[in-house]
């Protein structure tokens, strides 16, 4: 077993009219990895009362799990006698690291019923926990070296009128291993984005259409839009949701799932749904 005690501290403080800072302090103790402390900075300029500026260094990081620091696998015949091991943890790892640095926007214009959020970044990881072969078929786990990713996000949200919102989501990153040896391997999409429409309708009901694309990336070959998860490589995945406030169920694909606050999810378009989401309703009323 493993305990973690935490504790957080935020304090926010304004140095001026127009400027405030807001410092975290996030500390605790593990009882396998002892004491650790990730501190959070921001500092927001409000150029005006429609428009800010955020300058931010925030860091966290992650304790190895039970089984990267204790695990020991072994496999036995029929008999009970010993056949072979796999995983054999020497528990010498360490907690992994991040260092997120980021410039942000958030601006509104009133006039357009228009808001833009936007943010550059550049996030630091180390110490990635990883396995490698001790020979055979065992292996141990290790702090490798990390990677760096840095990239632009930003946000739209456009209500052109009464009930009717539009949302545009794009993101840019690039991502670089330090380990030579893992260049070319798996990697998060170059760019994704999303365009949803969401209509509030009468008696209490909401429809929303949304569409989806990930840009080229090395998790996988080219695969359908099935719901379950983002699309790989080069992929469009368009959705549908259909939502009421007596009830809620959620389709992904084939495999219907019950929530209890979500929306009736059609990926990709699923006619058959709109009859399990009417018996749904029937039910939970």
């Amino acid at each position: 077993a493993q305990r973690d005690w935490r504790l957080f501290v935020n304090a926010e403080w304004a140095l001026a009219p127009d400027w405030v800072l807001n410092a975290g302090l996030f500390t605790g103790r593990h009882s396998h990895t002892g004491s650790y402390a990730t501190p959070r900075f921001m500092i927001n300029h409000h150029i005006t009362p429609d428009h800010t500026v955020r300058f931010g260094l925030a860091s966290a990081q992650r304790a190895p799990t039970l089984f990267e620091q204790f695990a020991d696998v072994r496999y036995f015949r029929p008999d009970g006698s010993f056949l072979t091991r796999t995983f054999v943890s020497s528990g010498q790892v360490r907690p992994e690291q991040l260092v997120s640095r980021e410039i942000s926007y958030l601006g509104r214009f009133p006039a357009l019923n228009l808001v833009w959020d936007a943010r550059l970044y550049d996030e630091r990881f180390d110490r990635e926990i990883d396995s490698f072969s001790l020979g055979g078929l065992q292996r141990d786990f290790i702090n490798g070296q990390g990677f760096r990713t840095q990239g632009l996000e930003y946000q739209l949200r456009w209500q052109p009128m009464a009930g009717t919102h539009l949302l545009w989501n794009h993101n840019l990153n690039r991502f670089r291993w330090d380990d030579p040896a893992k260049v070319g391997q798996r990697t998060p999409p170059r760019q994704f984005w999303t365009l949803g429409w969401m209509q509030e309708l009468p008696h209490d009901w909401s429809l929303a259409l949304w569409g989806l694309r990930a840009g080229r990336n090395g998790l996988a070959p080219r695969q359908q839009c099935t719901g379950r998860g983002l699309p790989h490589r080069s992929s469009h995945c368009p959705r549908l949701a259909l939502g009421h406030d007596t009830c809620r169920m959620v389709l992904d694909g084939a495999i219907a799932q019950w929530r209890p606050a979500g929306v009736l999810v059609l990926a990709p378009f699923d006619v058959s749904a709109a009859c399990v989401h009417h018996l749904a309703c029937g039910v939970l009323r």
